[in-house]
């Protein structure tokens, strides 16, 4: 049952859907959007989960996804959004392919105790790292990363993601009131390694969502006094004030689907 609708027919929402850069970059609360947020943003949304979304996501609803190079993570995607045939036909055919690694039977299991979970009915929270950069786990994460790179191939994963995220921008594209894409970077630490092979590949795919779905992109330079990152890629307080004041003036300006492509300028306090 998509409950989703019956949701939307009590109280009209604003659907947000992100992996770990939107919990921590975005604080749905200071929007001030004229519909209720109900955020299904999780730590490790993949690829799955956005195929779920984008069926489940009612008709003629406003819309925000986020989007950054991290979707095409090798692995460790969360898969874990119930299950609806689009994505379960999705988690199928990368299990066939090897494309990258998934765990069948674990996500099965975790997708058995989603389903019937209440927990459901409710938004997620949305988390603030401090202002504090943490070097140590930065540097940590960005070796694990190059690690992965180092030791796979990632033409298929490319083709197989690809698939599906022009399928549920379509899905969404075409039932959505309003749709809004926000696009997120990586520090400039992870830019400078072989991690451009995932950056440069997701850039060219956002370029053609824009061209093929007629989104305007819009590239927001943010302007920061310390360090935007906490660790590789999930924000600093400051940023997510920063980025969430800037968004909240964006949206209510926005006329029709958009993308809206994040930028810093650090610029350090003197």
């Amino acid at each position: 049952m998509n409950y989703w609708s019956i949701l939307e027919s009590i109280e009209k929402r604003t659907w947000i859907w992100g992996d770990s850069q939107m919990v921590q970059g975005l604080d749905p609360k200071w929007l001030e959007l004229d519909r209720e947020p109900f955020s299904f943003s999780r730590h490790g949304n993949g690829y799955y989960d956005l195929v779920s979304f984008s069926h489940r996501v009612p008709n003629n609803s406003n819309t925000i996804v986020g989007f950054g190079p991290l979707f095409y993570r090798y692995r460790n995607d969360r898969s874990q959004a119930g299950f609806q045939i689009e994505a379960m036909e999705a988690l199928a055919e990368v299990y066939k392919s090897n494309a990258f690694d998934v765990n069948l039977m674990q996500i099965i299991r975790n997708n058995v105790f989603h389903e019937f979970s209440t927990k459901n009915f409710e938004s997620d929270g949305h988390g603030r790292y401090s202002n504090q950069a943490d070097s140590i786990k930065r540097l940590e994460y960005i070796d694990n990363i190059l690690n992965v790179i180092d030791k796979h191939d990632f033409d298929a994963l490319f083709e197989l993601k690809d698939k599906w995220f022009l399928h549920s921008i379509s899905e969404m594209t075409a039932k959505s009131n309003q749709l809004a894409i926000i696009s997120w970077p990586v520090c400039d630490q992870l830019l400078d390694t072989e991690f451009n092979l995932i950056q440069n590949h997701y850039d060219q795919v956002l370029t053609a969502v824009s061209k093929e779905f007629e989104m305007p992109l819009d590239t927001l330079q943010i302007e920061v006094e310390i360090d935007p990152f906490h660790d590789a890629t999930h924000f600093s307080d400051q940023a997510v004030n920063k980025v969430t004041d800037r968004m909240r003036e964006e949206l209510k300006n926005q006329s029709g689907n958009r993308i809206f492509v994040i930028r810093f300028n650090h610029t350090p306090e003197s």
